[in-house]
């Protein structure tokens, strides 16, 4: 879990504006459900298969990198906000301004 929440920030770290992530299944189901929203209306879905690996932290996030549009040269970057919203074990994050330590709750 808390590698996920890691390697999602990393993934967004050095994206503009808001980002949220939400990955939304159980360790018992084999089809997991990920949604990245973003600035300009962006909005990507996937599923994850488990019996495809999907379901590993390292998994999740080269998904997500792939998910996520290239950067643009000159856009001035800066983390704002993550949301990592998982049913059960997964914990979300609640959104942080800039700069403040993202809080998870349980």
């Amino acid at each position: 879990m808390a590698e996920i929440r890691a390697l999602v920030e990393h993934a967004l770290s050095n994206r503009p504006v808001d980002w949220r992530v939400s990955i939304v299944g159980s360790r018992e189901n084999d089809s997991w459900e990920m949604k990245v929203q973003g600035p300009n209306g962006f909005e990507r879905s996937c599923t994850l298969s488990g019996r495809a690996g999907e379901h590993q932290p390292l998994a999740i996030a080269n998904v997500l990198t792939r998910l996520l549009p290239a950067k643009m040269a000159g856009v001035r970057m800066c983390t704002r906000a993550v949301v990592l919203a998982c049913s059960r074990r997964f914990p979300s994050v609640t959104p942080r301004a800039s700069g403040d330590a993202p809080r998870f709750l349980a």
